[in-house]
């Protein structure tokens, strides 16, 4: 694995954390009879957050090596756009394809915020080696 170039690394480390917590939500609605999962819906939080994140990580990847002040405006200006793109998701989601609402919203924070943790370690350790250099 140490082979693989750090960022298809990282794409494989976000692949594995959402199947687990895909298998988590799979599991509790197995399990736990009184909460009523769709499955639809957390694959589709998943296949949409996985999208997210992969896109937004490439996008501040191409930025790396501009000023600091370039390098931020485009990771917030970045993050702006994926927060409107994912509620525009959301709201088809919720409107055209008629989720269940509540295991819908949860999938869909439990994944954004997994994969924003994995986004921001990836994204600290690549500033930092190119600070480095």
């Amino acid at each position: 694995m140490r082979n693989l170039s750090g960022y298809i690394r990282f794409v494989l480390y976000i692949s594995l954390s959402g199947l687990f917590l895909f298998l988590i939500f799979v599991l509790i609605d197995y399990f736990v009879v009184s909460i009523n999962l769709e499955i639809s819906s957390i694959i589709f939080s998943w296949i949409l957050c996985t999208l997210n994140v992969v896109i937004g990580t490439k996008y501040i990847m191409n930025s790396l090596d501009k000023d600091n002040s370039k390098f931020m405006i485009s990771i917030y200006g970045g993050m702006v756009v994926r927060l409107f793109v994912v509620l525009g998701f959301i709201a088809i989601g919720l409107l055209l394809f008629d989720f269940e609402k509540a295991g819908f919203v949860i999938s869909l924070f439990c994944f954004y915020f997994l994969f924003l943790i994995f986004e921001l370690h990836y994204i600290t350790n690549i500033k930092k080696e190119k600070d480095f250099k």
